[in-house]
């Protein structure tokens, strides 16, 4: 997952790289506009995704405790609130671990 972080994070800090995030999103479904100053925003959830998703997959391995994972879990659950987060959500399906991704789908139903 660090070349994964590693690459989100470039995106970040270089917009011009943010075509590809962007290109991606909307080719999926022309419906979904995404404007060049919302596809930061977008980035820096995926980020935060990604970095979850390690803390998810640390917590499933027993390498860190549950108390650790309650503090991860609220950031998620914060996070699920964005109204850009469902859209990242439905479009990286699969790209993530499936057991963090039901995961994710289950804190947003609550």
């Amino acid at each position: 997952m660090g070349r994964y972080n590693d690459f989100m994070m470039m995106q970040a800090e270089k917009p011009e790289l943010n075509k590809l995030l962007r290109d991606q999103l909307q080719n999926q479904n022309t419906e979904t506009k995404i404007a060049a100053d919302d596809i930061s925003v977008i980035t820096n959830l995926l980020i935060a995704y990604g970095i979850i998703e390690e803390a998810f997959l640390l917590y499933a391995k027993k390498w860190i405790d549950e108390e650790t994972w309650g503090q991860w879990a609220a950031w998620l659950r914060d996070l699920t609130k964005h109204p850009r987060f469902q859209l990242i959500h439905q479009r990286m399906s699969g790209q993530f671990d499936k057991r963090f991704q039901d995961y994710v789908s289950k804190v947003m139903k609550e």
